[in-house]
């Protein structure tokens, strides 16, 4: 099972990768085989990986 964190900014300023990532430290016991993080104007995503399948290429995020 994997996991998912993130932040928006609704008052268009920026957000605070920090409070994201104490949030994707929070969850390893999800994903504790990898993470990432996805930074954009007003958003940060936190990502945590279990490798079930795809093991060698399926690292996130993946951005397509």
């Amino acid at each position: 099972m994997c996991g998912i964190c993130g932040a928006i900014a609704l008052n268009e300023g920026p957000v605070d990768r920090r409070g994201v990532a104490a949030m994707a430290e929070a969850i390893v016991h999800r994903g504790p085989d990898a993470g990432g993080f996805l930074e954009a104007p007003g958003v940060v995503a936190g990502i945590r990986r279990l490798r079930v399948i795809d093991l060698a290429t399926g690292d996130q995020p993946i951005a397509n």
